[in-house]
């Protein structure tokens, strides 16, 4: 670590006897205004620098301190007389213009309420960084996005859960028939092994024939140092009125992947042949009203074997079949109409009659949560 450059500055402190604002901890340990006692717990940090400041009218030392005191006729350091011996320097002070006598600026808040009040040992500055400021923005728009999410979920979870009686008519019934196939025939297969790896084609593969063949290129890659200077600064409070902030350089240099090459991937590619069941084209059947008309498929005696001939067929899972009703009904009274539908077991699906109502409940979103004479708990939410 370099230093760069090192500073130190005055820490100020305000009276709050008089209302005296800006006065040096350094060389004021009283109010010059009334005399009170320097506030410890009040003191802040300012960028006057030590060495350029002056005091307002001629000095005096005190003979108790050896403080150097500004107008005033007692020793703003120890409260001691300034008159005893210094009676013609004293008589001889003399005032300077206004100007002379307005402190320089202050870099602190524009109140002593918002001013942030360190001790005086502590290390961090009393403006606030912009860091800082950013952190805050996102934290209070976390927490707004926060409470959002929590207020939609609640709403969705209220909306699930509401319990809206409703008639339905059922205006349409819906079928549909679903069959899984697959047939035996030979398939074209191929695999791809890489050099020391593992694989080759399965043991009742045929007609195999094997080609070496280039699969990819992968990069290779090398740590670089690269170097950098990077500036710090820090700041620490010296006890006696003032602070020192200083600047530095420091190495920052950081590491990083840099492609130096490429490494070719070879193999060897199996094209060659099998046979064996795949998936095909599923049987699928559907139509509207309760007389559903299913289709049928049988496994062919041939195909059931373990030699099975090219050409077979076969369903290696029983069909599905999915039985729906649609209805209708009308939100609150109103003329507009909400359609709606419920998937069921056949022997309910053909029970309900077209045309007729049904009792029902729904949750906020117009779904279907229970029909009377079909869901059990239909009297359980309407009793709630």
């Amino acid at each position: 670590m370099a230093v760069i450059k090192r500073e130190t500055f005055h820490e100020a402190w305000d009276c709050s006897v008089c209302g005296t604002e800006g006065l040096s901890a350094y060389n004021c340990k009283q109010c010059p205004n009334c005399g009170a006692p320097l506030d410890e717990e009040g003191v802040y940090r300012t960028r006057r620098p030590v060495e350029n400041y002056k005091f307002k009218g001629h000095d005096v030392i005190c003979a108790h301190c050896e403080t150097r005191n500004e107008k005033r006729f007692s020793c703003r350091n120890c409260g001691a007389s300034l008159t005893d011996g210094n009676d013609e320097r004293v008589k001889s002070f003399t005032y300077k213009s206004d100007a002379d006598f307005n402190p320089p600026p202050k870099e602190r808040p524009q109140s002593r309420a918002s001013r942030a009040r360190p001790t005086r040992k502590s290390n961090l500055s009393t403006t606030r960084s912009s860091g800082d400021e950013d952190n805050r923005k996102w934290w209070v728009i976390g927490g707004v996005a926060a409470v959002v999410i929590l207020g939609a979920i609640i709403w969705v979870v209220s909306q699930l859960n509401a319990v809206i009686p409703a008639t339905l008519t059922a205006d349409r019934a819906f079928w549909s028939y679903h069959l899984s196939l697959e047939d035996y025939e030979p398939r074209q297969k191929t695999m791809t092994v890489e050099d020391g790896g593992f694989g080759s084609p399965p043991s009742d593969a045929y007609h195999v024939n094997s080609n070496r063949v280039f699969i990819r290129s992968e990069p290779i890659y090398d740590t670089r140092t690269v170097p950098q200077t990077c500036t710090g600064t820090t700041s620490q409070s010296n006890g006696d009125g003032t602070w020192t902030e200083t600047t530095y350089t420091y190495d920052c240099s950081y590491t990083e992947q840099v492609q130096v090459g490429t490494n070719d991937i070879w193999g060897t590619r199996y094209d060659y042949t099998i046979d064996r069941w795949e998936s095909i084209t599923p049987l699928t059947k559907g139509g509207w009203g309760q007389e559903p008309d299913f289709p049928t498929f049988t496994t062919p005696e041939r195909c059931l074997s373990t030699n099975p001939t090219y050409g077979c067929k076969r369903a290696p899972n029983e069909p599905r079949l999915t039985f729906t009703i649609h209805f209708f009904y009308y939100k609150g009274g109103g003329e507009t109409r909400h359609d709606v539908s419920r998937d069921m077991e056949r022997d309910t699906w053909e029970a309900i009659r077209l045309g007729s109502d049904y009792p029902a409940v729904l949750n906020g979103f117009g779904e279907i949560r229970a029909i009377q004479g079909i869901d059990p708990m239909y009297d359980e939410l309407m009793a709630k």
